[in-house]
């Protein structure tokens, strides 16, 4: 019968150690089942866990392997660890109570298995290789050292390492570097009271050059070149990468405008100082217009709307719908919380021109190339949204059709504003033979 090495954490707890104890989240059995298992069969050699929690993702194994070393900074989830594996006989286990990122000398692994712990609070991003990035980020790149020639490493990870824009450079670095097998997104609520979305990543060390990777949600799965997503900003997320495809569909058979040939865009005054009430927020506006909100003077914002200039809010539930002509011909300093589209050609008519062609990619999934997923919200990537190219709709040139859309939106019938949106996407489709196109639900 086995027994296991506990080594005990020593020293002064660091604050390193308080924050991985304060970002546990047990892995649920269920999703072991569903998007681990699968890919640890097989026997292994040497398999890393530096975030064991209660052993949660060691059952998929079902003890086949050789040798198994486990960190946890908490002695309560290693006794469970052991008595998890107290049937397991004739291998080599050591479980270490201390930290992961600290640790050293500890060789290669075939297979990594990791839920690390995760933070979103900046303040408690850590110091690796000379930057700050959050704590599951410093994980995955500790584990992807440790990886023999071939190894396999299987992450659970937040959003904020699958589509967020502060870990673009470590998606690059998985995509260019190593050979990513697969990313399944797991159903909301994976993880109790956690809304944001979590993923199963499997990476493989090899590198490869324009392979496919296998992509899954819900009960979809399909492959997309590691080049194409590359060239879409990175993100794995497997639901807003299937909209981001079949966008690219749309663009190919189109013709195509760059957004920053068309306006000037530029998020609000970070440093804007005042009260609520001498500031433009995202909560003066909701979608389509932008209407006047009485300020009393004092603001101190470099940011200001000015009339028939674009508002878009920069975090929201549906922050891709909140595409908004702002009325009023008094100026209104904003705040950080809005993202300003100031179209190039200054008219009241190439104002909703913009705004309608926004809009309408929006309904072809356009905004999966800037909207961010994010914990029970989402929000805007600026450098995204710099980047983004619309369809040059034969439609979109006809003032007829604008003056009657601003028309609808300026008499608030919104409902009908939307009712041509949608109209002119499905025009749009059908005249270039992509009525299957998918539409984002972001």
């Amino acid at each position: 019968m086995f027994k296991p090495l506990i080594r005990n954490f020593t020293g002064t707890p660091s604050a390193g150690f308080f924050l991985l104890r304060n970002c546990f989240f047990p892995t649920p059995l269920s999703v072991v089942e569903a998007a681990v298992r699968q890919e640890v069969s097989g026997h292994y050699s040497r398999v890393l866990e530096p975030a064991v929690g209660d052993g949660a993702l060691l059952a998929a194994l079902d003890g086949n392997f050789s040798a198994l070393v486990a960190f946890d900074i908490n002695e309560d989830n290693l006794a469970k660890v052991s008595s998890r594996m107290s049937h397991v006989e004739g291998q080599h286990i050591k479980l270490e109570c201390s930290d992961f990122l600290k640790s050293d000398s500890l060789g290669e692994f075939d297979l990594i298995l990791a839920n690390p712990p995760f933070d979103n609070n900046l303040s408690n991003h850590v110091l690796w290789a000379g930057r700050k990035i959050p704590i599951e980020a410093a994980f995955v790149v500790k584990c992807l050292s440790l990886l023999s020639p071939l190894g396999k490493a299987v992450f659970i990870l937040p959003s904020s390492v699958v589509v967020g824009d502060k870990c673009a450079w470590l998606r690059n670095k998985l995509l260019a570097d190593y050979f990513v097998k697969s990313v399944v997104k797991l159903p909301k609520y994976s993880f109790k009271k956690v809304e944001g979305g979590f993923y199963v990543l499997t990476v493989i060390n090899e590198k490869r050059h324009g392979y496919r990777v296998l992509l899954a949600y819900d009960e979809l799965s399909y492959e997309l070149s590691s080049c194409f997503i590359r060239e879409q900003g990175g993100g794995l997320d497997p639901e807003r990468l299937l909209v981001s495809a079949k966008y690219s569909d749309v663009l190919n058979k189109t013709g195509v405008v760059d957004l920053c040939s068309l306006a000037e865009i530029s998020r609000g005054n970070v440093c804007a100082t005042g009260k609520k009430d001498y500031l433009y927020h995202s909560t003066n506006f909701s979608s389509h217009a932008a209407y006047e909100k009485p300020m009393v003077r004092g603001a101190n914002s470099s940011a200001v709307l000015k009339q028939f200039d674009l508002a878009l809010k920069r975090v929201g539930r549906g922050a891709s719908d909140s595409f908004s002509v702002y009325q009023s011909k008094k100026c209104a300093p904003c705040s950080d919380c809005i993202i300003k589209i100031a179209p190039k050609e200054k008219s009241k008519i190439s104002s909703y021109r913009l705004l309608l062609m926004l809009r309408v990619s929006v309904l072809l999934g356009g905004n999966a190339l800037f909207e961010i997923s994010g914990g029970g919200a989402n929000y805007i990537s600026l450098g995204r949204l710099r980047e983004l190219r619309i369809p040059d709709f034969i439609d979109f040139k006809d003032d007829k059709v604008i003056r009657r859309y601003a028309s609808y939106i300026e008499r608030e019938q919104i409902f009908k504003a939307r009712s041509m949106e949608k109209d002119l996407e499905s025009k749009l489709l059908y005249m270039m033979g992509c009525a299957d196109v998918v539409r984002s639900n972001a």
